[in-house]
């Protein structure tokens, strides 16, 4: 369960998929390049270990997908990861709009999941702007992280100690947000946690016709 902006929840059907969707693909695309070398643009998940970006993408995908799971206490590490997600998304249906053989997976998902939150005037599947899909995509971020605390963080990440500190506090960031880390998994143990992902991503995932 999360605490999102709509509420304790977790994500189900469409918006569940698109999510899981994603989150799959990034942890195969993740694995690919070894993690150090797959960059997303996001410091809060950028600047973690592989073996922390790992749990705390474990954390997230029990958090948000898993019923089972109380409700965990949000760090700018794990809401990085979040929209490390849908960073993903982002990717992959600019990829996907690039090749135009290569079908309408993500433009689906996306249209699903917006249906879903009873978004009003969505997108028609053939859609080519990258722009209005990007939105759509923020909308369905926005529907699960309350601010972008996480991004205002990385700004006193990017100070020396005696300024970090007094910043948080001028932005109402608590330290235990900002500081808390997720668990450095060991090689074997990430093995083991990225399978662990892909078979809860795996039963969550049900495509739009």
């Amino acid at each position: 369960m999360w605490n999102t902006s709509k509420g304790k929840r977790t994500l189900k059907g469409a918006e569940a998929a698109l999510f899981a969707e994603g989150l799959l693909t990034l942890i195969d695309d993740s694995s690919n390049w070894n993690f150090e070398d797959y960059p997303m643009g996001i410091k809060a998940y950028d600047t973690l270990t592989p073996g922390q970006q790992v749990s705390a993408l474990w954390t997230i995908a029990y958090g948000l997908l898993a019923d089972e799971v109380k409700s965990i206490k949000h760090t700018a590490a794990l809401e990085g990861a979040i929209a490390t997600v849908f960073r993903q998304i982002e990717d992959r249906l600019e990829v996907e709009l690039d090749d135009t053989g290569s079908g309408f997976e993500w433009r689906r998902l996306v249209i699903a999941a917006r249906k879903a939150a009873d978004a009003e005037d969505v997108l028609p599947l053939e859609c080519s702007d990258f722009d209005a899909w990007q939105f759509e995509i923020e909308q369905m971020e926005d529907n699960i992280l309350w601010d972008n605390d996480f991004d205002t963080n990385e700004l006193a990440m990017d100070l020396p100690p005696e300024q970090a500190e007094p910043f948080r506090e001028l932005m109402g960031i608590p330290d235990d947000y900002a500081l808390t880390l997720p668990e450095d998994l060991n090689p074997r143990q990430m093995e083991a946690t990225i399978e662990e992902i892909r078979n809860l991503c795996s039963r969550t995932i049900v495509l739009p016709d």
